[in-house]
C-alpha cells in the first residue's frame, strides 16, 4: 500500500522503538475506565491475537474528543474485541509500558444476548482444544469494517459449556460503542448442500435426494472475511476439532465451506450462498474410486472421496475480481477429495471461482452454489498424498498487466506457482500446469530446504505479496523469491537477502508473513520510482509459533523486520536487485500467519503475548 511517512531513511535501527502497546487483558471488565489499574495488564494468562489489526480513520466514537477518533481494532482467541485510540497513550499505567487507550471492549460470548448463553443449553466459552495446536478458538479470522456504515463485521467461535455444542456467530458491531447492529447470526445453522451420500448432518447411507449439512464441530473459521460490493458477506471454513497434538491432527469428516449472508440494505439471517468443496461423502461406501486426501493424516479413513478441501488460505480471505461487467469471488482449497471427470464433483486442492450474485437454496431442500469455473492441477493426487495442497496461500488477483489482463496467482506447498487467466480456468487439468504463466517453479518439488529440518519440500505457505507487476514470495527454508511480469509471464528467481544473523529470519516456519509499503513520488508508484519497504514477521527457523508456549517460550520467538527495496532497477527485461535488512524489532511470541498493518506512519504488529505492538519513528505520532 502507499505509505509516504515510512521510508528506508527513517526506518533504521535506533529510530523505530516500540512506542505503544495495545494490551489485551484476560478480564477487561476488571479494568478501570482509563486502563490505569493493574487488572488491565496481562498477568501470564495468554490472550493471543491471531488477526491483522484494523485501522479506521476518523471514526465516529462515543466519548472521543470532537466525536471522532482514529481507531485500531484488536481481536483475540478469547472472543474479545478492543477499540483503541490509534494515537492516545494512557499516563500513569502500572504495566511498565506505554499503553494505548481503549474506547470500548466487547466479549462476544458474555455479550451474546441477554442471558449470556452460547446456546440455550448453558453458558458458553471460546471453543476449547480446537485442534491445529490452538489453545482456544474465539476470533480466529481477520474481521472487516464496512466504512460507509462504520460497522465491524466479526466472527467468533464458542462452545456451550452445558451441551458442548460448537457455534460460529457473525456479529455486526458499531464502531461508535461496540453495540450490536443486528442480532448475532449462528453461521451455518440449518445450511445444507446437495450430496451424493449421507454425511455429518444428514442421513447416513442416503441414496436419493441426499444432503450434506454444515457441522460447526468439525470446522474452524480461519480465513479473513470478505464483503462483496453487492452487500453479501462471505465466511470460509476449514478443518477443526482433533486433539491438538499435531498440525496434521485433523477431525473427520470436515469439508471446505463458503457461506454467504446478505448484511447490507435488507439483513437476511438465512444464508444466501453455500458451497461445500467436498460434498459427496458417504460413510457407508468404501468402493468409490477417487483421489484420497493424505493417508498420513488419518490412516483409519478408507474412503475420502468427499472429505477435506478446507478453505483456510493461511488466514487470507476470499479474493474478488471483475471481468467485463461481471464480478467474481475466488478461493483456494486445501487437501481434499477430487473426482476428476466423474459425475460427483469434488474441488480439493483447487482454485474455485463463483459469479457474484449467484443465489442458491441453503435449507433442507438445497441447491449447490456451483462454481462458474475452477482449476485443479493434474498432479492433485500427489499433492494430496504429501500434504502439498495448492490452496494454502490463498489467491492473489493482480492488476491489469501488460497485455491488458488481470491474473489469478496461487501456490502449492512445493513452491510451484500457478498464474491463471480468469474467465478461462480449464477445470480438471490433464497436462502439467495447464494455464500456468510462471517461468519454472520457485523451488523444484522434492528439493532439500535449509530450514534445519533435514529436507522435504520447500513450503510456500504464507501468502505472497503482489505490487505493480512484482510478486514477492518467501517460502519456509528459502530466501525471498521475486517474480516480475515480462512478455506475458512471471519470470521468477531466488534473491539474496542481507540478514542481521540473529537466528530469526522469515525462512522459519511458516515463511515470511509479509506486507509491502511504498513512499511514492507524486502519482508514480512503480517500484523504480518508490521508496519501498517489505515488512516480514520472522520466526525461529524450526519453530511452529502457534501453540501455547508453556514449556520453552524461546522456541516461539518472532521479530518484525523491514527490508529495503530501494535499489530497484528500471522495469525492463529481467530485473535484478538486492534486498537489505534495515531494521528489526525486539523479540515477541509470534502468532502463526498473523500479518502486520502499515498505515499512517506506524506499524501495528499482532503478537501471542503482548497484544498489539506499535512501532513508529521517534518524530512520528500514529
Amino acid at each position: 500500500m502507499q505509505e509516504n511517512c515510512l521510508t528506508p531513511a527513517n526506518v533504521v535501527t535506533g529510530n523505530m522503538p516500540e512506542q505503544i502497546q495495545f494490551l489485551v487483558p484476560t478480564n477487561p471488565s476488571a479494568c478501570s475506565t482509563d486502563n490505569t489499574t493493574a487488572a488491565c495488564c496481562p498477568s501470564g494468562v495468554f490472550n493471543p491475537v491471531y488477526t491483522q489489526p484494523l485501522y479506521f480513520y476518523q471514526a465516529t466514537v462515543t466519548g472521543a474528543e470532537g466525536g471522532k477518533a482514529n481507531l485500531v481494532i484488536v481481536t483475540t482467541l478469547n472472543d474479545q474485541i478492543f477499540a483503541y485510540d490509534a494515537s492516545e497513550q494512557v499516563s500513569g499505567n502500572p504495566c511498565n509500558a506505554a499503553v494505548g487507550y481503549s474506547y470500548w471492549t466487547r466479549n462476544l460470548i458474555t455479550d451474546l444476548g441477554t442471558t449470556g448463553d452460547c446456546n440455550s443449553g448453558g453458558a458458553g466459552e471460546p471453543i476449547p482444544n480446537p485442534g491445529q495446536s490452538l489453545p482456544t478458538a474465539g476470533v480466529l479470522s481477520t474481521p472487516l469494517i464496512y466504512s460507509t456504515g462504520q460497522v465491524l463485521y466479526v466472527v467468533g467461535g464458542c462452545e456451550s459449556t452445558a451441551d458442548h455444542i460448537h457455534h460460529w456467530y457473525l456479529h455486526g458491531l458499531s464502531l461508535a460503542d461496540g453495540s450490536d447492529s443486528f442480532t448475532p447470526i449462528d453461521v451455518g445453522n440449518g445450511v445444507y448442500v446437495p450430496s451424493a451420500g449421507g454425511a455429518a448432518g444428514a442421513t447416513t447411507g442416503c441414496t436419493v435426494n441426499c444432503t450434506l449439512g454444515f457441522n460447526a464441530a468439525y470446522q474452524l473459521q480461519r480465513a479473513a472475511l470478505l464483503l462483496a460490493n453487492n452487500g453479501e458477506l462471505f465466511i470460509a471454513f476449514a478443518v477443526g476439532g482433533g486433539t491438538g497434538s499435531s498440525e496434521t491432527d485433523y477431525s473427520w469428516p470436515y469439508h471446505g465451506w463458503l457461506i454467504g449472508y446478505r448484511v447490507q440494505d435488507t439483513l437476511d439471517t438465512t444464508a444466501t450462498f453455500a458451497f461445500a468443496s467436498t460434498p459427496n461423502y458417504d460413510s457407508t461406501n468404501t468402493t468409490t474410486s477417487c483421489s484420497n486426501v493424505p493417508s498420513n493424516n488419518n490412516a483409519n479413513i478408507t474412503n475420502l472421496c468427499g472429505l477435506g478441501g478446507g478453505i483456510w488460505m493461511s488466514g487470507k480471505g476470499p479474493a474478488i475480481y471483475t471481468s467485463g461487467e461481471s464480478t467474481y469471488v475466488v478461493v483456494g482449497t486445501g487437501n481434499g477429495g477430487v473426482l476428476a471427470g466423474g459425475s460427483l464433483p469434488g474441488w480439493g486442492s483447487s482454485v474455485v471461482s463463483f459469479l457474484q450474485g449467484t443465489t442458491c437454496t441453503t435449507t433442507s431442500s438445497p441447491s449447490q452454489c456451483s462454481p462458474i469455473e475452477f482449476y485443479t492441477p493434474r498432479n492433485y493426487a500427489t499433492l494430496n498424498n504429501n500434504d502439498q495442497d495448492m490452496g494454502n496461500s490463498g489467491v492473489v488477483v493482480t492488476d491489469t498487466l501488460t497485455g491488458g489482463t488481470s491474473e489469478l496467482v496461487a501456490f502449492d506447498k512445493t513452491g510451484r506457482g500457478y498464474v491463471l487467466n480468469p474467465g478461462s480456468l480449464p477445470g480438471y487439468s490433464t497436462s502439467d500446469c495447464t494455464g500456468c504463466k510462471f517461468e519454472g517453479s520457485l523451488t523444484a518439488p522434492g528439493t532439500t530446504c535449509n530450514d534445519g529440518t533435514g529436507g522435504g519440500p520447500c513450503d510456500s505457505i504464507s501468502s505472497p505479496v503482489y505490487w505493480n507487476s512484482w510478486l514477492f514470495v518467501w517460502p519456509r527454508g528459502e530466501d525471498l523469491d521475486w517474480c516480475y511480469w515480462d512478455s506475458g509471464l512471471f519470470s521468477c528467481q531466488p534473491n539474496t537477502v542481507t540478514y542481521s544473523n540473529d537466528g530469526l529470519e522469515p525462512s522459519g516456519f511458516p515463511g515470511g508473513s509479509m506486507v509491502l509499503s511504498a513512499a511514492c513520488t507524486g502519482t508514480d508508484c512503480t517500484l523504480s520510482n518508490s521508496y519501498a519497504i517489505l515488512w516480514a514477521i520472522a520466526t525461529k527457523s524450526t519453530a511452529v509459533p502457534y501453540v501455547e508456549p508453556d514449556t520453552d517460550p524461546g522456541d516461539f520467538q518472532a521479530k518484525l523486520k523491514a527490508y529495503s527495496l530501494l535499489a530497484a532497477p528500471p522495469q525492463t527485461g529481467t530485473p535484478n536487485f538486492s534486498v537489505d535488512e534495515i531494521w528489526s524489532s525486539p523479540a515477541f511470541l509470534g502468532s502463526i500467519f498473523a500479518q502486520p498493518t502499515v498505515i499512517n506512519g506506524s506499524v501495528y504488529v499482532p503478537t501471542y503475548d503482548k497484544g498489539v505492538e506499535v512501532f513508529f519513528p521517534e518524530y512520528q505520532n500514529p
